[in-house]
């Protein structure tokens, strides 16, 4: 399995074929992943939070609580900048 954009224009590797949608979804330009940030993975925690209860059927309204997810978002990341509001 290709680990760089370099090695995955290799002709030295045969890919495999069960790997083929892998390697071209690394091949994408369009390809990317959460930047790091001082919050580290709290976002992805309180959207996997957020999600949970979505399924679990304890949510009525899903855009309002995507809204909210975000506006928690947002707050953790000011918050790991030093930018947080009292």
């Amino acid at each position: 399995m290709p680990t760089t954009t370099a090695s995955l224009k290799s002709n030295e590797l045969k890919p495999d074929d069960r790997f083929k949608v892998f390697l071209d979804i690394f091949a994408n330009p369009g390809t990317a992943t959460t930047p790091i940030t001082a919050a580290g993975s709290a976002n992805q925690e309180l959207f996997q939070t957020f999600v949970l209860k979505w399924q679990a059927g304890r949510v009525d309204d899903l855009a309002g609580g995507l809204a909210g997810v975000d506006k928690a978002i947002d707050a953790q990341l000011a918050q790991s900048a030093g930018n947080a509001k009292p």
